[in-house]
This record gives C-alpha cells, sequence and structure tokens, in this order.
C-alpha cells in the first residue's frame, strides 16, 4: 500500500475527501490527540490536506467522532493538524463508507430544574445540592434562600470539569442568586460542623448533550 505514496497526484485528485487511517509497522494503527473546540480527544482518523513533493511529508487534520447526529455518526474535521513523515508508514486505508462534516442536526438539550429543601445536619460539613452524572457540563443559575444555621462560614463549592477542583463562592447573605458556566456538581459547605443548616435552593440547568456514544469501532 505504502506504492500509493508513489502517486500523489491520484492520492490528492481521487481519495483526500475521504477518511483514512494509517498503519505502522506491527500492524499497529496509527492515533493521535488533538482539541475540537475546548475539548481534547484522540482518533485514527484523518484527512490528508497535502502531500509534500520534496520532503516526503504529509499534513494531516484530525478527525473527531461525533455522535451529535443522533441517527448517524460522522467524523467532524477537528482545529488540529499534525505533519508525518511518509517513511513511518506502512499502510493506509480510505473510508469513503463514514460520513465527514459538521452536523446538521440542532444538539440535543437537557434542561434540569429544581426546587427543594436542603439541610446539613450538626456534626456533618457537606450537603450537595446538585450533580449531573453525564458527560455534558452544564450552565444555570441557583436561587438560595436560608432559613436556619446562617452564618459567615458557610460557602457553595462548584466543581467543573475535574470533580478533583472546585470554585468557592462565599455566602454573605441569608438570600443568593448565583450564575454558573460548565458545572457538574455544585456543594453547600459549612465550616461550623457543630451547627445545623437548612433551607430552600431552587436551580435551572441546562446542558448540550454531544458525543455520548460512541461505537466501538470509532474508538
Amino acid at each position: 500500500m505504502i506504492q500509493l505514496f508513489e502517486h500523489k497526484k491520484v492520492i490528492m485528485d481521487k481519495y483526500c475527501q475521504y477518511p483514512v487511517v494509517f498503519y505502522l509497522q506491527g500492524g499497529m494503527i496509527f492515533n493521535s490527540s488533538g482539541l475540537h473546540g475546548k475539548k481534547p480527544f484522540t482518533t485514527k482518523f484523518f484527512l490528508i490536506s497535502s502531500i509534500s513533493e520534496t520532503s516526503n511529508c504529509m499534513k494531516l487534520r484530525l478527525l473527531k467522532p461525533s455522535k451529535h447526529c443522533s441517527k448517524q455518526m460522522i467524523l467532524v474535521p477537528s482545529e488540529t493538524c499534525i505533519t508525518i513523515d511518509m517513511k513511518c508508514i506502512c499502510g493506509l486505508q480510505f473510508l469513503p463508507c463514514i460520513p465527514v462534516g459538521e452536523c446538521e442536526q440542532s444538539p440535543i438539550i437537557i434542561r434540569d430544574c429544581i426546587c427543594a429543601p436542603f439541610v446539613i445536619l450538626g456534626g456533618y460539613k457537606e450537603t450537595v445540592l446538585w450533580k449531573t452524572n453525564l458527560e455534558s457540563s452544564f450552565s444555570g443559575s441557583l436561587k438560595l434562600c436560608i432559613e436556619e444555621g446562617f452564618h459567615e462560614s458557610l460557602e457553595l463549592r462548584v466543581y467543573h470539569q475535574n470533580l478533583d477542583e472546585y470554585r468557592i463562592y462565599p455566602i454573605t447573605q441569608k438570600e443568593e442568586f448565583f450564575i454558573f458556566q460548565e458545572c457538574k456538581m455544585i456543594t453547600m459547605n459549612s465550616y461550623v460542623s457543630s451547627k445545623k443548616v437548612k433551607g430552600l435552593f431552587e436551580i435551572e440547568m441546562a446542558g448540550e448533550i454531544i458525543d455520548e456514544v460512541v461505537p466501538t469501532f470509532l474508538q
């Protein structure tokens, strides 16, 4: 298959609109990591952008598997391009059966609206107000009313993509209103664990559901 590289013009004219997979020595499939928007991903699918006549190199655009279209899996051209030495490639396979392009279908939006009481019992320091188990992050607002146990050592912790890291929002009044972007979990924390805290919260969150399920053959 490597002999195809000797006919560079034929490849560029006939095949470069199709996704391609490259094989390395030992039959391993070549893959690379990139960014699409702000999200990192790893892929084994590429588009050939150009083939150098002098340096024996090939420029590739990374393709990101996407199920943004709920009825059809597609490969979306990413913002990341790489250059590889063709001497490292032992073979390649074009895949004209997999469509390439941006999805024209509107994204799937899920909304979460909750109005409920909360309590931090004496002896405890934290209660979870809201959390999503989906891969997508959510944005929205939180209205808070503390009915009992208000003190200056109360705070909200808002977790984003990494649940090991959070941002602190001090609670300075009995009634508060917050707006959050790209969050995965919200907790209320108290540094005075001996004091009971209770009240009401109202939360409205919305998130875009993308890439929840990718078939095994595209992974």
